[in-house]
């Protein structure tokens, strides 16, 4: 008597065993994504990708098949219908952005899936979570609105920096063709300049390189604790006054050719307490040498081109003009209770919304990276 409920007991135990792990393998889709998001509102496609994550225990589990449902109201695929598409059970291990295959979408539309999946032996889990996407407005027509902005300049916001190079010139050893290509290795550019007496309040050396430079005003390295000047579509800053006087003034610049073109551009600002400015600019006047200050060859540079031609266009400022943000507002009054509101919104630059104080949305920098010469989203 005693064997038998053991036994009894054995095989429940065995058969409880199998049952719990055969639940605990099904494949479940899990975190399911429309276009890489989860939950979109204004997706900007008609014909979005579903992406979805299995979730199982068990070892050597995969995906053999899958069925999708898209349907127009929430209560129609809770009973398993896919008005929208049905895809039926399709073979294939694909879980990410499969495209949706059923009737058209059109701008507005709201659409919920789901998605179940069927293992590798053939056995089919159970259906996932529904998830939920809009479409946005896909047509010119269906934008109701018009462009908006203030263009007005700010009187006392901060003013947009004149090119600080103009007037100057590309300028390098007299070899080869420095537009294209001359031989590696080092170059020295020598000026001597005078200065006027005075309070000089700031100086500033602005200057760049094809492939880098480093200058000395009265035998003082002005670009030591800086950033190098390494990059030629920067534009660096150095300050020099501290290296400046009155007279005579000496100034060597080292710039280096790693391979291809080459050229040095530079001009040195002073401004004055009375308001007077004195620029030396990079120019036909200048010396230089291939074989170091210490030498006397010094000869007479080459003038490649002048500022904002060449190869090398116009280097960008290191410090970046940014106007201040616009600030657009807008009050409305509702008369009845909202149901639902989606605000569909756009602009030629990163924008934020607030309504009522808080942030509409979740989405960080939109519209997101666009050229704007070709579309807008």
């Amino acid at each position: 008597m005693d064997r038998v409920h053991a036994a009894g007991w054995i095989m429940c135990g065995l058969a409880c065993f199998v049952a719990l792990g055969s639940a605990v393998a099904e494949l479940t889709p899990v975190d399911l994504r429309t276009e890489d998001r989860a939950n979109p509102e204004g997706i900007a496609t008609a014909v979005p990708r579903f992406t979805w994550i299995l979730q199982g225990n068990g070892r050597n589990l995969a995906q053999s098949a899958w069925q999708i449902l898209v349907a127009d109201a929430p209560d129609l695929l809770a009973g398993d219908t896919g008005n929208l598409w049905d895809s039926g059970k399709v073979t294939g291990r694909e879980s990410a952005l499969i495209p949706y295959g059923g009737k058209g979408l059109t701008s507005r539309s709201r659409c919920w899936w789901k998605v179940r999946v069927w293992d590798q032996d053939g056995k089919v889990g159970p259906w996932s979570e529904p998830a939920y996407f809009s479409v946005g407005l896909l047509n010119r027509d269906d934008w109701q609105a018009r462009w908006i902005g203030y263009d007005t300049p700010d009187q006392g916001g901060p003013v947009r920096p004149e090119e600080p190079l103009a007037g100057s010139n590309w300028i390098w050893y007299p070899e080869g063709d420095p537009a294209h290509e001359v031989p590696a290795g080092k170059r020295w550019f020598f000026k001597i300049f005078r200065l006027p007496e005075g309070v000089i309040t700031e100086a500033t050396l602005f200057m760049t390189a094809d492939n880098k430079a480093k200058a000395w005003i009265n035998n003082i390295n002005v670009c030591e604790g800086h950033e190098a000047a390494n990059n030629w579509g920067r534009l660096y800053r150095y300050p020099v006054r501290d290296a400046l006087r009155a007279g005579e003034n000496r100034m060597i610049v080292e710039a280096a050719n790693t391979h291809g073109a080459a050229a040095l551009i530079l001009v040195l600002e002073a401004r004055y307490e009375d308001g007077k400015t004195v620029r030396i600019v990079s120019d036909g006047e200048w010396l230089t040498s291939r074989e170091g200050p210490a030498r006397s060859d010094w000869t007479q540079v080459m003038v490649v081109c002048p500022y904002g031609e060449g190869p090398w266009h116009k280097p960008m400022e290191s410090d970046v003009y940014t106007p201040p943000a616009v600030l657009l507002r807008r009050e409305f009054e509702l008369s009845k209770p909202v149901k639902r509101a989606v605000l569909y919104a756009s602009a030629l630059g990163i924008h934020d919304t607030l309504l009522n104080g808080r942030r509409v949305g979740d989405v960080v920098f939109p519209p997101g990276w666009t050229d704007y010469n070709k579309r807008v989203y």
